[in-house]
């Protein structure tokens, strides 16, 4: 656990090879790690990319598709974002699913450096962040909205979190 932490608070990245693909093991792993964050999603929970036809839960997101994603940040609306995330691919599409990781306190201490008005604004101006859900097949309507900044900053000027 101690390389866990340490390559993942210098890198911002952890890949761990040798997991048994399941999600019982996968799970039994993150909760060695870190406290594991209960959302309206679950504390855990697997998705695929074809989870409409394989009856598994399904959201209107774009994680449950195989389109190409690009760089972004998870769970901006929530009053945490996420801290750690973990992917463990228990079964890989036939194509799609490409990743891209972008570290971003690092690009936002490279704005501050490069670009201190754009820094400036996208720490000081509030934007609504938010997500709402109904249909397909969940019985409940999810909505739920915060009005934080991009990078979020502590009383000491230092970035605590990206939105």
């Amino acid at each position: 656990m101690k390389f866990i932490a340490e390559s993942f608070v210098k890198y911002g990245l952890v890949m761990i090879d040798g997991v048994e693909a399941s999600a019982q093991t996968t799970e039994e792993l993150c909760r060695r790690v870190a406290p594991i964050h209960d959302t309206f999603f679950g504390s855990f929970w697997m998705f695929s990319n074809q989870a409409q036809v394989k009856g598994e839960e399904y959201h209107e997101d774009t994680a449950y598709g195989s389109d190409t994603i690009g760089p972004h940040t998870d769970g901006t609306y929530f009053n945490q974002t996420p801290g750690i995330q973990v992917f463990h691919c228990l079964h890989a599409a036939e194509e799609g699913g490409d990743t891209a990781l972008v570290d971003g306190f690092q690009s936002a201490a490279q704005l501050k450096n490069e670009n201190l008005s754009a820094f400036e604004l996208l720490s000081s101006r509030k934007i609504e962040h938010h997500y709402i859900e109904s249909g397909a097949g969940n019985d409940a309507l999810y909505s739920t909205a915060k009005e934080k900044p991009v990078i979020e900053l502590d009383s000491s000027g230092n970035i605590v979190q990206i939105r």
